[in-house]
């Protein structure tokens, strides 16, 4: 059996590269969420959390933070940069799916139905 996703993220290693410039480039992924109405992948979330445990958001990164827990709480997201958020993120049950667009009309159909109720009010003779 393979392991479970969570499973995985976590014994996953973390990315080679400062922790302060993952942490800008989950604030645009945030960003980019909150914009397109979409929950983040939950990978990325437990990635976050795991960066932010090693390696805590240094003063310097206040912007960020702010902007980071802005983007959390729009998302309706416990917090990925404290305990008391990741041990939230552990009991919660995960994010609802993102939503699908709507199935393309049939053309056939669409223009059928155009035909129906536009020239059917035309008189004909």
């Amino acid at each position: 059996p393979r392991p479970a996703p969570a499973a995985a993220a976590a014994a996953a290693p973390l990315p080679d590269k400062d922790p302060a410039e993952l942490r800008r480039q989950y604030e645009q992924y945030l960003a980019t969420c909150v914009r397109q109405g979409r929950p983040p992948a939950q990978q990325v979330c437990d990635m976050i959390r795991r960066v932010c445990a090693a390696s805590p958001p240094s003063p310097d990164e206040e912007q960020v933070v702010r902007a980071i827990a802005e983007g959390e709480a729009k998302l309706g997201m416990p917090s990925s940069l404290s305990a008391d958020g990741a041990a939230a993120a552990a009991t919660a049950p995960p994010p609802e799916p993102a939503p699908t667009a709507p199935a393309a009309p049939d053309p056939a159909a669409a223009a059928a139905a155009w035909k129906r109720s536009t020239f059917s009010q035309v008189p004909v003779g």
